[in-house]
């Protein structure tokens, strides 16, 4: 549809022509740079992950050496310890389970190769489906509010039900979809490059959350599933352009494209859905002709529909199966290509994409507070009106905890349809974006504002003993962790430079180390004969571990130590 131009108009569009030439070099050089940057990446990641698989070694010996160390039964060694070395090996040989734990299987839960060894043999699609969220094109006046929908799914067979696509829809758009007008003002020009061309990467507007895994969305059998336990949805919200056809007014509206998967390959997931909105970006791109030879500003509106190339992408994606240090090659035509290479370690693969965005936004200090808390199983709730930074912490201090589970409620990004799991739950750890649920207020619990900084206790008891959180004191993290974790504080950090990725694997590391140290005192006070007289236990913590003998104890109390002992 045609309409006269305005002098404004004529303007923005001889504006645009000018620039069409420039952005065209620009692509090209850009294309040159993304070459180069690639090439450094694969370099960088390949010494990465050799140093790190030498680190790993090295602490698998360590840690193989003080396993066999209770096996040696001579006198010669027996007279060279300490007595209380003697009565630990004692203890340690009636605890059964935490003996195995922390012998061959446990060493294999935390071995660098264990999830290869897991799925190396297995053949599984590395993501479920697609999907584009969305406001529906309508016949008439758009107002506010309205609901937002699934606009297509990719494969159709794998669309979910009716209340599956609530909760999918309610993640993406937790409070609905608001928009706002386009005017063909003095700032068109701005309004309309923000919009069409706009770069995506890692900024606060891509999230991930764990989505309710009732059903199995694969339409596969005959292919193997990697452990099918947590069903992430990765998200990223960006704007695009839709008109209503009554009045012809344009509006800025905000839409979502999300992958559902089983495997959390997070980087390379994103990587597909940013290549998606930059092919977007070209098509938008070379439309830009027509917009100005003919006016018709219908050119540059948003199709419900996804472009072909954006369509093949998806399916060659989908096509591939895993496989052990696989690369994913997926050419493109109007975007650079899709190159990645699996790392060697495949157990960090989930760390490394939530935690340097959650080392750089919480102090040391309040990063180790929740750490301990959450291993006594305190009620804590995280708020931020930065969905990448509220997911991200609440999923980060999940991975972190490992090998123990947490065994209460959570929820990255707590919905209003959780209010009667979260009163019902002995504990919980979930995440509020923009506001505090009001069914939790009568709680006592933990509560950080990500945004400010500030931590707070709610609690309508003064000095309420619920919230004594101990820590060790033969053990200081914090002094283990300091430098690395300064490196990290130097900004809310979305891509982590090569320094701030060695740091973030040697903070990790060593709250794999911490947390292997606090099994391992527990095991040295645990006699699993008598599995749950955990009174007794508490009693020996008492008499001989000294100064950490409350953090051990609330540890003790724990559902996720008891079902370490129990399984």
């Amino acid at each position: 549809m045609s309409f006269d131009l305005s002098y404004q108009q004529q303007d923005y569009l001889n504006t645009l022509n000018e620039n069409m030439t420039l952005r065209r070099e620009i692509q090209d050089l850009i294309r040159d740079i993304q070459e180069q940057k690639r090439i450094n990446k694969r370099d960088t990641i390949c010494i990465a992950d050799m140093t790190s698989t030498i680190k790993h070694l090295e602490d698998q010996i360590l840690n193989t050496k003080t396993r066999m160390l209770p096996k040696v039964d001579s006198p010669e060694l027996r007279k060279s310890m300490p007595m209380t070395g003697a009565s630990n090996i004692t203890i340690y040989k009636r605890s059964s389970s935490l003996k195995k734990l922390l012998s061959k299987d446990y060493e294999s839960a935390l071995s660098p190769d264990c999830l290869t060894e897991e799925i190396g043999g297995e053949r599984f699609r590395l993501f479920e489906s697609f999907h584009s969220i969305g406001l529906r094109q309508k016949k008439g006046v758009i107002s506010e509010p309205f609901d937002p929908d699934i606009i297509f799914s990719f494969p159709e067979i794998n669309l979910p039900p009716l209340f599956k696509r609530t909760n999918l829809i309610n993640s993406a758009f937790p409070f609905g979809i608001c928009c706002k007008s386009l005017n063909f003002d003095d700032s068109i020009t701005s309004q309309v490059n923000e919009v069409l061309y706009h770069s995506h990467y890692r900024n606060g507007n891509s999230f991930i959350t764990i989505m309710e895994n009732d059903c199995d969305l694969s339409h596969s059998p005959e292919l193997a599933p990697i452990e099918k336990k947590t069903l992430y949805g990765c998200f990223v919200i960006f704007e695009d352009i839709k008109t209503e056809e009554i009045l012809n007014n344009h509006y800025i509206v905000p839409h979502c494209y999300c992958i559902l998967t089983y495997f959390p390959s997070f980087e390379l997931h994103f990587d597909v859905i940013f290549r998606l909105l930059a092919i977007k970006r070209a098509t938008h791109f070379n439309n830009s002709q027509q917009f100005i030879e003919s006016g018709d500003i219908s050119a540059l509106l948003g199709c419900e529909k996804l472009s072909l190339e954006e369509l093949d992408l998806i399916e060659n994606y989908y096509d591939y199966l895993f496989e052990k240090n696989m690369r994913i090659c997926i050419p493109l035509q109007s975007v650079e290509s899709i190159d990645y290479t699996f790392p060697r370690n495949y157990t960090h693969l989930e760390k490394l994409w939530f935690c340097p965005l959650l080392f750089s936004v919480i102090e040391l200090k309040d990063f180790y507070y929740i750490l301990c808390a959450l291993l006594q199983e305190k009620k804590i709730m995280l708020y931020s009106q930065n969905l990448d930074i509220l997911t991200s912490c609440v999923l980060g201090f999940l991975s972190l905890l490992s090998p123990f589970k947490w065994k209460h409620f959570i929820a990255p990004l707590f919905q209003d349809d959780l209010v009667d799991q979260v009163k019902s739950a002995s504990s919980f750890f979930i995440g509020a974006f923009r506001e505090v649920p009001p069914c939790i207020l009568d709680f006592e619990f933990f509560y950080m504002n990500l945004d400010t900084g500030v931590m707070e206790k709610n609690s309508h008891v003064y000095h309420n003993d619920y919230f004594n959180v101990e820590f060790p004191s033969s053990r200081v993290l914090t002094e283990e962790i300091d430098h690395d974790y300064a490196v990290m504080r130097e900004g809310i950090c979305y891509s982590p430079s090569e320094a701030q990725l060695e740091s973030s694997k040697n903070i990790i590391s060593a709250i794999e180390n911490f947390i292997t140290w606090i099994i391992g005192e527990l095991n040295n006070y645990c006699n699993t004969n008598n599995i749950l007289d955990f009174q007794v236990y508490q009693q020996i913590i008492a008499a001989h571990a000294g100064d950490d003998k409350y953090f051990l104890s609330n540890i003790l109390n724990t559902e996720m130590f008891m079902y370490i002992l129990k399984n």
